[in-house]
């Protein structure tokens, strides 16, 4: 019962941290905006709200695709959220001690975030496994 609440809150903390970056792309100033490339940006909103739909899926039970796509989804994201870090820092305005302390932060939150992903394609990697025996 607690693993549901669990990912029952972390299903309303992705919808609403996807929401608001969607409304933050389209309301902040130029000279606030992300450094980073639009594909990034495009490429981050659509990771996203995969790992919404992972989440869902887990939930649910409901799985669909392959282990390797979703395990492709996983590697993307971290490349992703690795690359948009980078271009973050190397814009530069940052003192070291403020790029460990950005760098912590979003080691960890991006480890929460990324964990519907690894469950649902290790749940998926379970099941096929199964079905084969």
């Amino acid at each position: 019962m607690l693993k549901q609440y669990f990912w029952h809150s972390l299903l309303i903390l992705l919808v609403l941290t996807s929401v608001w970056d969607i409304y933050y792309a389209n309301t902040v100033p130029d000279i606030l905006a992300p450094v980073h490339p639009a594909s990034i940006s495009a490429a981050i909103i659509l990771l996203d709200w995969l790992t919404i739909f992972a989440c869902l899926g887990i939930i649910r039970k409901y799985y669909l695709g392959s282990y390797l796509f979703w395990q492709l989804i996983l590697i993307s994201q971290i490349v992703v959220t690795c690359l948009a870090f980078y271009y973050e820092i190397s814009a530069g305005g940052y003192t070291f001690n403020e790029i460990l302390i950005y760098g912590n932060i979003l080691f960890w939150l991006a480890g929460l975030f990324l964990l519907p992903l690894y469950k649902y394609q290790k749940i998926l990697k379970l099941n096929k496994a199964i079905n084969l025996s």
